[in-house]
């Protein structure tokens, strides 16, 4: 980066964005207004402005082009003081436009006649921001933006240091820049948010702190494209706000934490003291790196839990494969042994050599789904409880037992649920007696989520849980893979998985946290 509008004179080299769709200003190519030292780089669009004018000296804005004044608020509430200059539109347009804060609106007309006032224009716009800024008395922030930028990368390049330390020293270093007291980070969950690392003395704001985001800064800053800035909250209009009346905040700015696409929480500054002076573009500039910075430390994090928990399936694999395959494979080495023996006399050893065939078939079955598919889940979409249900029924040998539904619509991977609703099926067929009734449907109260039930004798107490871990099973014939699969499954939707007793005292099987559809 080359610095930003406030470190160059307006006497030397400008640099001037043109926001433009059709890439020209007044029918003209921004590049007819250029000199040796003053560039006017054409963007398309608005997004893309409002980042490249952290390295920009001056915006100008084709006022001839539809959104204009869009794009000219969005820019100024990115960059309160960042020259900015109107070219062409109507004269309703020209007033919105000053009155939202621009530095001067041209008509094409006076460009016609003088292409060379636009350079001059914006030499004095960026001249007079340069001023005022040199008039603006400093806050209390004790470090310059060379100092911080220095601090984030010595911080951020610290092999030895964990992401936690990382971020208190950078929170640190980012209140001290801002001249507030206080920087966290939050995390969102269920309309909660959670301070999950945070500096300053702030009651309300320590590590662990949770309060309802509706009373919360931070409800407004998830909803909002880039920052949100609040320098002095009282004449922002936040009094009676719950989220001022609960923290009494009288500056803040914050932005949103993504991990892989999704939000993920805040990374936020305060101070119950208003300031001064709107933050300006560099300090916005300070807030968006540390948050981009926040958000790529936590998808590196995600990612490596994502690699541990495939290597530990993996590490699973290896020791079922050694262990529970071994076994049937050598009964049936064994029993084809006395079946060379005596095969026209002993006819029943061959059914053992099925039979251990017909479990390794599943046991590998089993082994393949969990080095293959592991937690991963496809495209979640509304599905009927019932009607995959009966898929899954049809898919099962069930015997004499019985089924009996009650539907309701669920957003789930339609095909991880029926390999749910077939291992449970399982499960109940081998270990809920002869004739089984097996019962899916809906949890009482209004609950999210559903269950599956038998009237069998149940789990054994002393299994409890353990029962979701590979390798546990009540039977000789059985793998100890199936329940595994199913808790993998209800974890790669977010649903949780628990394990009670039905009225029957038979076992019931309760998923929780299910969107319905």
């Amino acid at each position: 980066m080359n610095g930003s509008y406030r470190e160059r004179a307006a006497g030397g080299s400008v640099r001037a964005l043109c926001l433009t769709p059709d890439e020209t200003l007044g029918g003209r190519e921004p590049a007819a207004f250029e000199s040796d030292e003053f560039s006017l780089s054409p963007v398309a669009d608005r997004e893309r402005m409002r980042r490249d004018a952290l390295d920009a000296d001056c915006a100008v804005v084709d006022g001839t082009n539809d959104g204009s004044i869009e794009a000219v608020e969005a820019l100024l509430e990115a960059h309160p003081t960042l020259p900015v200059i109107v070219v062409g539109g109507s004269v309703d347009l020209e007033a919105r436009a000053l009155e939202a804060g621009v530095t001067e609106c041209l008509r094409d007309e006076t460009l016609d006649r003088n292409p060379g006032l636009l350079e001059a224009r914006v030499r004095r716009a960026v001249g007079s921001a340069r001023a005022s800024e040199a008039s603006r008395p400093r806050r209390r922030g004790s470090r310059s933006w060379a100092a911080f930028y220095g601090s984030l990368y010595e911080v951020s390049s610290d092999a030895d240091l964990e992401f936690e330390e990382k971020l208190e020293h950078l929170l640190s270093f980012g209140s001290e820049y801002l001249g507030v007291e206080l920087g966290f980070l939050t995390r969102i969950e269920d309309g909660t948010q959670t301070v999950e690392v945070a500096v300053g003395d702030h009651e309300l704001l320590q590590n662990g702190s949770q309060y309802p985001l509706s009373e919360a800064y931070c409800r407004k800053t998830i909803e909002t494209d880039g920052l949100l800035g609040v320098h002095d909250a009282l004449a922002a209009g936040w009094e009676g706000d719950p989220a001022y009346e609960a923290f009494d905040l009288g500056c803040y700015i914050g932005g949103r934490v993504t991990v892989d696409g999704a939000l993920y929480g805040t990374l936020c500054f305060a101070d119950t003291d208003p300031q001064t002076e709107p933050f300006t573009g560099p300090e916005r500039t300070a807030v968006e790196l540390l948050t981009r910075w926040v958000s790529y430390e936590l998808e590196e994090r995600h990612t490596r839990e994502r690699l541990r928990r495939k290597t530990e399936r993996l590490e699973r694999l290896t020791a079922v494969v050694s262990h529970d395959l071994r076994n049937p494979l050598t009964v049936a080495q064994l029993q084809l042994g006395l079946a060379r023996e005596a095969i026209d006399a002993d006819l029943e050893a061959l059914g053992h050599v099925a039979d251990a065939h017909d479990r390794m078939e599943t046991i590998i079955d089993d082994l393949l789904w969990l080095a293959r598919e592991g937690r991963d889940v496809g495209a979640l979409e509304p599905a009927s409880l019932a009607a995959v249900a009966r898929d899954a029924w049809g898919t099962v040998d069930t015997g004499e037992a019985t089924l009996e539904v009650t539907d309701r619509e669920v957003v789930a991977d339609p095909n991880r649920l029926r390999q749910i609703l077939e291992n449970l099926f399982r499960n109940a067929v081998d270990h809920a007696g002869e004739e089984p009734t097996v019962r899916v449907g809906p949890l009482d109260g209004g609950a999210s989520g559903f269950y599956v039930e038998d009237d069998g004798p149940g789990v054994p107490a002393e299994l409890g849980e353990r029962v979701f871990e590979p390798g546990t099973t009540e039977s000789d014939q059985g793998t100890g893979l199936g329940l595994s699969i199913v808790r993998g499954i209800a974890t790669a939707h977010d649903w949780d998985v628990s394990l009670t007793r039905s009225d029957a005292g038979g076992a019931r099987f309760e998923f929780t946290g299910v969107d319905g559809a």
